[in-house]
């Protein structure tokens, strides 16, 4: 029996630490994603960087291991509106499930 799998669009604005946490709470309590998408944006050089360093430790560290094995492809996606979320839903896969 073929697992539904779910595809995942999280909009993010300036709160690069909390959408840390909810990242670290999938990693922990997740499983069934197809695709996550995580569309950000930083008013500011300081929150670029704290997106742009969360990134760079959800694709190497350790910590979120289980979150990269059980999620096929994780995609950081800067974007300056929250229109253009429209567009990161475009690069899903053809999961059952959009959430």
């Amino acid at each position: 029996m073929k697992k539904n799998k779910i595809d995942i669009i999280i909009p993010s604005k300036d709160r690069a630490l909390q959408l840390h946490l909810l990242l670290e709470s999938m990693n922990k309590f997740t499983k069934g994603i197809e695709y996550l998408v995580i569309t950000w944006q930083g008013s500011n050089d300081k929150f670029k960087e704290a997106y742009i360093l969360l990134e760079q430790r959800v694709k190497n560290d350790i910590n979120f291991d289980a979150l990269r094995k059980r999620t096929q492809k994780i995609i950081f996606i800067e974007r300056n509106g929250l229109s253009e979320v429209y567009d990161a839903y475009q690069k899903l896969s053809e999961a059952k499930y959009v959430m």
